[in-house]
């Protein structure tokens, strides 16, 4: 595994993101944007007994209000948790555009693979986030 010197936002976001679903595994969900005890899930609330996927952490992260229909809200502009997401993880390009919404419909594991490949080397890997190869050192549970 070889560590990137280059920081970038794309980089940086996935970490903030990896850092919350490490450090609790039972956080991450990807079935589902969010879900938690209440209908709503503002940026200050303890994620006591909530899991969200990959972009759901991103926008709650991120300062969004998560409501229950897979929406987010913030300074009165209200958009779908994918399209917050997307915007909040700071893609490069459109080849990054691409690769975040294929990882918002993955399985854990691979988010996990993916998310630890992007926080270590700023972007996703040569052949996307089905690259076995690249992503081969980033597999743990």
């Amino acid at each position: 595994m070889t560590t990137t010197t280059t920081e970038t936002p794309l980089g940086r976001k996935a970490r903030e993101v990896l850092r919350v679903i490490e450090a609790n595994r039972d956080a991450l969900d990807m079935s589902t944007w969010w879900e938690g005890p209440g209908a709503v899930f503002t940026p200050n609330e303890t994620p006591c007994g909530t899991t969200m996927c990959v972009a759901g952490w991103r926008a709650h992260l991120s300062g969004w209000t998560l409501v229950d229909d897979g929406r987010a809200t913030k300074d009165g502009r209200e958009l779908k948790i994918e399209v917050v997401a997307v915007d909040e993880f700071e893609p490069a390009d459109e080849g990054e555009i691409r690769a975040l919404r294929e990882l918002f419909y993955t399985g854990p594991s691979r988010a996990l693979a993916v998310l630890r490949y992007v926080a270590d080397q700023g972007t996703f890997p040569p052949g996307g986030i089905q690259d076995d190869d690249a992503l081969d050192p980033y597999w743990r549970d």
